[in-house]
């Protein structure tokens, strides 16, 4: 099911869901579950074991709980380090968690960018490169079939 518009308070749900629109309020994937949220997600942020929470747009939540997995394309303003659990990102993807713009680049490597002059970056163009963040090196790994 495709839910639309702004939920401000915060969304828990019974079966799979697709959000487009921005939730505010924060949510909770329960055990097994997937949401999908193409837009912007806030809020506090829980995730069941097997749960799967991907944002396709911007992700500003503060994560209680992640026994599953978070995907982030897009724009990821909360420190990866800051997340328990997995939190995988696909290249392409912009990281604003410090003083700096940081790119995470197809081989996994965080680019700073801009810095007080124009630059041309492709944001998350549809690469299917994805990566894991490792708390223990302090860096995006690749994901390993």
């Amino acid at each position: 099911m495709t839910l639309q518009g702004e939920f401000t308070d915060h969304v828990e749900f019974d079966q799979d869901e697709t959000i487009q629109g921005s939730v505010t309020g924060g949510a909770t994937v329960r055990p097994g579950l997937a949401l999908v949220v193409q837009g912007h997600l806030t809020g506090v942020v829980m995730i069941g074991e097997g749960a799967t929470l991907t944002i396709h747009g911007s992700f500003g939540g503060d994560v209680h709980r992640n026994d599953g997995l978070l995907l982030v394309a897009g724009l990821m303003t909360v420190d990866p380090q800051d997340i328990p659990g997995m939190v995988t990102c696909f290249a392409g993807t912009l990281l604003t968690t410090g003083p700096d713009v940081l790119l995470l680049g197809e081989d996994g490597s965080l680019n700073k960018i801009g810095g007080g002059t124009h630059s041309n970056v492709t944001v998350n163009a549809g690469t299917e490169h994805a990566f894991v963040f490792s708390k223990e090196q302090g860096a995006f790994l690749p994901i390993r079939d």
